[in-house]
């Protein structure tokens, strides 16, 4: 079976959360990680200070985990080097109007494209979405 490669931009708690989950979940994967500062990291993970050098994996997956003022430039780099999957950690941006022209430049994008929220999956607040599209 192949390895499934994972890329991890950015490097802060949130993105050390979700490589342990994706270690203990895909314990043979592969995962490499973008950081911007050259600093001390200890870990046994691959890093990247060169971007170029980093979307050249091909990576199966992506976590988007920088700060959200850059969110959507790595939206954009990731669907330029045709990963497939994309997981950005919420925020999506902080601009309104950056949403709205990456939502207009790639209206019939098919890849998938997920936005991280705590609440995503809790009971009471899918219930609570459910009432309102009933108008209830």
């Amino acid at each position: 079976m192949n390895k499934i490669k994972f890329g991890v931009v950015g490097y802060g708690s949130i993105a050390q959360k979700h490589v342990k989950l994706v270690k203990r979940k895909y314990s043979n994967s592969d995962i490499k990680i973008l950081v911007h500062k050259k600093k001390k990291l200890k870990s046994k993970f691959n890093f990247f200070y060169d971007e170029k050098l980093f979307f050249k994996n091909k990576f199966d997956y992506i976590f988007l985990c920088n700060p959200c003022t850059r969110h959507i430039e790595y939206l954009h780099k990731s669907i330029k080097y045709k990963v497939k999957n994309i997981f950005v950690e919420k925020p999506l941006s902080d601009s309104f109007n950056e949403i709205k022209n990456f939502q207009k430049k790639y209206f019939k994008f098919k890849n998938k494209i997920l936005v991280g929220y705590v609440l995503l999956y809790n009971k009471l607040f899918l219930e609570t979405l459910n009432l309102l599209k009933k108008k209830k």
